[in-house]
């Protein structure tokens, strides 16, 4: 089979469980271990840094803000306080998100494109991976952007169940209306889970195939079947492993008084979820590996070597085209 792995020395993704993921996935990292380390310190530790900070820049302005409006006399001197502190909010909010996103679509769009070349036994330097990210981050921006919309009408749906059950079951039983209330969250939690785990497999597609957006989640959802159980137990390893590591840096950074020490410590955390995030994306290329490879799909290894190379500028023949469109038709 054209897309057996084997002449990589994957050997047969097709049979891969959630160890044999997680194996090829730490022998990919360890193959390359200085280019991974490279993007892990320009772009992976950067951005969970970014997300550590939070706690350390947002949090306690939020809770001076509480403070300042629960005095009993507020007069001109605090309003104006009160004014400047949620200005300084405002804008630290908006670059937290918009750092946080552009570090995220980096990072990943780095390490799918390192772990294919890879896979694909193409010459790889850090220097070409820095320039095709600009080739890159829009198609996943894109998909991106598509998630944030379902996620949204999700949200809302939930809410819109969740007021209808308040209303018309809450005041003619409350045993009922409490079941319902506990159902829906269940499914809603379920729902989220299903979808953000189909969200990080749709990263990789948009990246490695001609997709993005909704045509890339559409793939991604089709990917999983038949390997829904080892794509959920990884990402729910990869969500514990991240909640360990968030909830451990907020627990250390309360137990600290002194700000030096806090960031020291912050340091230490982004570290560890830097290591968990990049992993992370790591097993989820090699899991669209093994789901395309589960469902027969002819991964062609010289049409997404020349796929990989057209996002550095190298000369794309027809033939690799023609291959190309047939990978998306499969």
């Amino acid at each position: 089979m054209e897309s057996s792995p084997g002449a990589a020395g994957w050997g047969n993704v097709q049979d891969l469980g959630i160890c044999g993921v997680v194996r090829q996935s730490i022998s990919v990292l360890c193959t390359r271990a200085k280019l991974f380390a490279a993007i892990a310190l320009t772009l992976t530790l950067p951005l969970c840094f970014i997300i550590l900070a939070h706690y350390l820049a947002i949090d306690p302005l939020v809770s001076r803000i509480r403070r300042y409006e629960e005095n009993p006399v507020v007069d001109s001197s605090l309003r104006s306080r009160i004014t400047a502190d949620r200005i300084r909010l405002g804008l630290l909010l908006a670059a937290y998100v918009l750092l946080v996103l552009a570090f995220a679509l980096l990072s990943t769009a780095a390490t799918v494109y390192s772990v294919a070349c890879i896979y694909t036994k193409r010459p790889l330097t850090f220097r070409k991976v820095l320039c095709v990210l600009p080739k890159v981050w829009r198609r996943l921006l894109i998909t991106f952007l598509w998630a944030f919309v379902f996620v949204f009408f999700l949200v809302g749906a939930f809410l819109s169940i969740v007021l209808f059950v308040y209303l018309v079951f809450y005041p003619l039983n409350r045993i009922v209306a409490e079941f319902l209330w506990w159902l829906v969250s269940f499914l809603f939690a379920a729902a989220i889970f299903h979808f953000t785990c189909v969200f990080n497999l749709a990263s990789v597609v948009s990246v490695l195939e001609e997709s993005n957006g909704i045509r890339a989640l559409k793939k991604s959802n089709n990917l999983i079947k038949g390997k829904r159980i080892v794509a959920y137990c990884l990402y729910a390893y990869y969500l514990i492993f991240t909640a360990a590591v968030v909830v451990g840096f907020d627990f250390a950074s309360i137990q600290l008084s002194s700000a030096v020490i806090q960031v020291l410590i912050a340091v230490v955390f982004a570290v560890l979820l830097a290591i968990v995030n990049q992993l992370g994306i790591v097993i989820f290329t090699i899991l669209y590996f093994t789901c395309k490879a589960y469902h027969h799909e002819s991964i062609d290894m010289l049409a997404l070597s020349e796929h990989l190379g057209a996002y550095a500028g190298e000369y794309v023949n027809l033939r690799a085209s023609v291959q190309m469109e047939g990978m998306q038709r499969a």
